[in-house]
C-alpha cells in the first residue's frame, strides 16, 4: 500500500530542526521532555506529585521569634561636661549647692562611657555604666546611680 503523506523529515529539508526546536537536543526520545514515567519526581516534576505528598517541598517548622533589643544610645563624659550648660538651660539637668544632677533617660541615653575627664561633681541617673566612669565621677565628688531599664 503506497503512502499517502511524505514523512516529516523529508518535508522539512532546509530547516536545521525540523521542526523539533533548538533547547534540550530534540527528537531525542524522552531527553527532551525530562525523562519518562516518574523519573525526575523529586526535581523537575515535582508539580505533579504535589497533590499526592504536598509535605515534600517547600519551607518547614517554623523559626523562633527573635527577641526585639532596645538600642543602646552612648555618651561619653566628654560630651556630657560639654552639654551641660543646656541641659540645665533646658530644665533636664538640676543644679543644687555645687552638684549637678542629670537623668541621662530623659535625654535618651542608655549608657554613660568614660572617655574624658570630669572637671564638676556630678549626679547622674543611667541604665548601665562603664567602670572607668564611675572611677572618673566619684574622683571629682559625684555618684552615679544605676537604675534597671523599664520596658
Amino acid at each position: 500500500m503506497a503512502t499517502r503523506f511524505r514523512k516529516k523529515i523529508r518535508k522539512q529539508r532546509g530547516y536545521r530542526t525540523h521542526g523539533y526546536g533548538r533547547v534540550s537536543g530534540g527528537h531525542r526520545k524522552s531527553g527532551q521532555r525530562g525523562g519518562v514515567g516518574n523519573s525526575g519526581w523529586k526535581g523537575q516534576h515535582w508539580l505533579k506529585t504535589t497533590k499526592y505528598e504536598p509535605k515534600r517541598y517547600g519551607k518547614q517548622g517554623f523559626k523562633r521569634p527573635q527577641k526585639i533589643l532596645k538600642e543602646k544610645t552612648t555618651i561619653n563624659l566628654l560630651e556630657l561636661e560639654e552639654k551641660t550648660k543646656t541641659l540645665l538651660e533646658e530644665g533636664i539637668a538640676t543644679k543644687k549647692e555645687n552638684k549637678t544632677k542629670i537623668d541621662l533617660r530623659k535625654i535618651g541615653v542608655n549608657k554613660l562611657l568614660g572617655k574624658g575627664k570630669v572637671t564638676q561633681s556630678l549626679e547622674i541617673i543611667v541604665e548601665q555604666v562603664s567602670k572607668t566612669a564611675v572611677k572618673k565621677i566619684e574622683e571629682a565628688g559625684g555618684t552615679v546611680e544605676i537604675i534597671k531599664p523599664t520596658e
